[in-house]
């Protein structure tokens, strides 16, 4: 029964509330693939060989022989050190054994459950600094998992109750209530929930992807564990990562900027914020999303439009993605993790001076080291970034759908982005030397006023031991 204050039932508040969140009729999404991105460094250059020489033993050979001198030339320029000639290198791809297809040039292995097919590149980033792009094809059953809880409608019981919001209302307002049009307080009770349906969507979606992405870090870390791996260990949502779906939308950028305020709620189910700008790349958009600490991204590849004269729709997108360099976006990555350890240094060199006041100085000296090392690798990422920058990297060729063409790509806003943050980093730097030479300084006053302080008093020793023996002496020669 409808409120007559109102003038919108529980039935029908629940049912606009439940569909608030879904696509046009019900669409189908499709959840085709993951890709991840790893970091190697110099000093990881050895566990890479490790890798390679696991993944692609004698028992794979025999498959990829027409690869495998590839694999042998790319381990001995691991191991020499002494820089590289290609730019990318794509490795032969692992394909689940335990699904019906088979692929002659690839590798099988048993994946799980969520894997189909696992493709590995190399793309070189510097002589030191090399960047895996891996694609992780998955099965259909978890895009039925990802619809099913986009579809989900829930109760009354698993939301605000329905006449707590509308007493609440009218106790507080009833003059502004009777002035106020049925959609825009329907818009009002929805948005005064507690616990909306995609608030409750987003939790379960994002514990999902969350799992898949744990299972397919779990088969990589076998094989190789770069810089983002070594540190997923509490926290795999570190890894960058992009989610790769597809529907359908509007090709034209103002109809797509539309479109996705119109679906904010769905979108919302993602954890994607309409106000943050997407970018935009033939029939793929990038948006960032916000659930973890560190921010990944979701592309929805467009099903409609112009792609609708591709005879296979799925295989196009699978296979276009990967024509695109995300080395930034790794890089980017690196620079926010970079960050965040230079920040914590100040736990560190605060721990150093309470180590200094308790002479502990070989807890000093190893802090330092320490300190140094980390600094260290930025600096030479610094170093590097200066190198490259606006060299390579172009192919990531998004742009904002909300600015002209050609003057809001992505490439060109993270190397802004990395650029701000090494100046960022490199001041903090600045200043926590400045005051840890403070700190050290005024220990070494201390220590010399102490080492003065002690050599008088040596000196006052000295002196009187040499009046006791002159005095002994006297005495010796009047006897």
């Amino acid at each position: 029964m409808a409120n007559p204050e109102v003038g919108v039932s529980r039935e029908e508040f629940l049912k606009e509330l439940n569909q608030s969140s879904f696509l046009p009729d019900k669409e189908h999404i499709k959840l085709h693939s993951i890709i991840l991105l790893e970091i190697f460094t110099l000093e990881d250059f050895p566990d890479l060989i490790k890798g390679l020489n696991k993944l692609y033993n004698n028992d794979s050979n025999q498959r990829i022989l027409s690869q495998y001198s590839k694999i042998q030339d790319l381990k001995k320029g691991l191991e020499n050190l002494n820089g590289f000639e290609w730019i990318q290198i794509e490795l032969p791809f692992i394909y689940n054994s335990n699904l019906d297809s088979s692929f002659p040039m690839g590798i099988p292995q048993s994946l799980g459950d969520s894997i189909a097919i696992c493709s590995f590149e190399l793309h070189r980033i510097s002589s030191n600094l090399i960047m895996m792009q891996i694609h992780v094809k998955l099965t259909p059953n978890l895009s039925d998992k990802i619809n099913n809880i986009i579809y989900k409608e829930y109760t009354e019981d698993e939301t605000t109750n329905y006449d707590t919001v509308v007493k609440s209302k009218l106790e507080t307002s009833p003059e502004i209530l009777k002035r106020i049009e049925l959609s825009n307080l329907r818009y009002k009770l929805k948005n005064k929930l507690e616990t909306s349906p995609e608030i409750s969507k987003k939790k379960e979606l994002s514990n999902l992807r969350y799992e898949i992405k744990k299972e397919i870090i779990r088969y990589i870390s076998n094989y190789f564990r770069g810089y983002f791996i070594k540190l997923s260990k509490n926290n795999y949502s570190i890894v960058p990562s992009i989610d790769i779906y597809s529907l359908n939308y509007p090709e034209k950028n103002e109809d797509i900027i539309k479109w996705k305020t119109k679906l904010r709620r769905f979108f919302m189910c993602f954890g994607i914020p309409t106000i943050r700008t997407p970018f935009k790349s033939g029939r793929y958009i990038l948006f960032e999303e916000n659930i973890f600490k560190y921010s990944n991204y979701v592309i929805f590849a467009n099903r409609g439009g112009q792609t609708k004269l591709t005879e296979n729709i799925d295989g196009d997108i699978e296979t276009r993605i990967d024509y695109y360099n995300f080395s930034l976006l790794a890089m980017y990555r690196l620079i926010k993790i970079y960050k965040d350890i230079i920040n914590d240094l100040n736990v560190t060199i605060s721990n150093e001076i309470q180590n200094l006041e308790e002479n502990e100085l070989n807890k000093v000296l190893k802090s330092r080291k320490e300190i140094s090392k980390k600094i260290y690798y930025f600096k030479r990422f610094k170093i590097e970034f200066e190198q490259i920058k606006f060299k390579i990297f172009f192919d990531l060729e998004f742009e904002s759908i909300n600015g002209k063409k050609g003057e809001t790509k992505l490439c060109e806003i993270l190397f802004d982005e990395i650029s701000e943050q090494i100046n960022d980093i490199d001041n903090a730097i600045n200043t926590l030397n400045q005051n840890a030479n403070l700190i050290l300084n005024l220990k070494n006053i201390e220590y010399s006023k102490n080492n003065q302080k002690w050599t008088m008093r040596l000196s006052i020793i000295v002196l009187l031991l040499a009046l006791i023996q002159v005095i002994f002496a006297y005495f010796s020669f009047l006897r």
